[in-house]
């Protein structure tokens, strides 16, 4: 329910509809009956062993632990880390002093949340309002100018940006080429995915922009941001780029619920513990304690197994009684 009331994509969405009727709760019921099985092979050994032999039960053991393990790996694969939250992206506009962030905060926003000042050092803290863009409700950051500051409030501010750069989902560059400092290098550390030069209404721009490029070679060919002219192409590259990025990052389908990623990522260790120790453990009983901590996971992703549903399982793979 939680996924629904706060999906803020059609991804997100979609996740929440598979948990409850499609392909991902296919799977946890996979995950259920896999281990249903597997449990039932496991008390077959223990209770039915003079009904099916001894070699019996250890190949029907083997076979439903591959294949528990097999499909529980593929679930896993979808609970790679993931750096950025795609639940709720974030855009994070960065930049020196003055180069424009606010600005542009304002004009993806159609409002003025941001103070636009020439008087650098006006944004002292991040700012962040939600922007939807291709159908996604992103968060966008606007940063404080990073520069060297003496000023306790602003190096804090200075601070956080950084942070916010290094988390965020999609992050935009804004070049100010007549205000530039001698950290500007140590910025372009950062992995950008998008950098505008900004003010190429003020004259002399082309000849600054040529200046800051000599200077900076790594920065390749990008273009100008210029928020007063009517043809904003520079707004269609933009939007465009951050929905490839959102696609790219959403087509191996990730599983973006913490409380699910938690279970998962959990019960994937459990299960491994469990395997190692069946190449090694004879003592079946020893087996079936170990099975019932994974058991306390799986139940919280799919269900209880109860002690009928596992009885009905030998009794329904294994031949028993018929």
């Amino acid at each position: 329910l939680d996924l629904f009331l706060n999906a803020n994509s059609g991804y997100a969405l979609d996740q929440g509809l598979s948990l409850l009727s499609g392909n991902l709760h296919e799977i946890y019921q996979d995950i259920y009956d896999l281990f249903t099985q597997h449990k039932a092979a496991l008390e077959l050994s223990i209770d039915f062993s003079d009904d099916v032999g001894d070699v019996a039960s250890k190949a029907l053991f083997n076979k439903t632990l591959h294949d528990l393990s097999e499909k529980f790996e593929t679930l896993a694969r979808r609970v790679a880390p993931q750096d950025q939250n795609l639940l709720q992206p974030e855009i994070v506009l960065a930049g020196l002093p003055n180069s424009g962030k606010s600005s542009l905060f304002n004009f993806m926003l159609a409002d003025e949340r941001a103070i636009v000042s020439p008087i650098a050092g006006t944004t002292r803290d991040f700012l962040s309002e939600s922007v939807v863009i291709e159908g996604v409700k992103y968060k966008l950051v606007d940063t404080a100018g990073v520069r060297t500051s003496l000023d306790s409030i602003e190096v804090e501010g200075v601070r956080r940006s950084h942070q916010k750069i290094a988390k965020s989902f999609f992050s935009i560059l804004l070049i100010n080429p007549f205000e530039m400092n001698e950290g500007f290098s140590e910025f372009l550390k950062n992995n950008f995915d998008v950098m505008f030069f900004t003010h190429s209404d003020v004259a002399g721009f082309e000849a600054a922009k040529d200046l800051v490029l000599k200077s900076h070679p790594a920065l390749g060919s990008i273009g100008a941001l210029d928020l007063t002219h009517a043809d904003r192409k520079w707004e269609k590259f933009l939007h465009e780029s951050i929905n490839k990025k959102y696609l790219d990052k959403t087509s191996g389908h990730p599983i973006l619920l913490d409380r699910h990623k938690s279970l998962i990522l959990k019960g994937k260790q459990i299960l491994f513990n469990y395997q190692n120790l069946a190449e090694t453990e004879n003592d079946v009983a020893i087996l079936s304690s170990e099975l019932n901590t994974l058991a306390h996971c799986i139940s919280e992703l799919v269900g209880i197994v109860s002690p009928d549903q596992v009885l009905n399982s030998i009794f329904s793979n294994f031949c028993i009684g018929k």
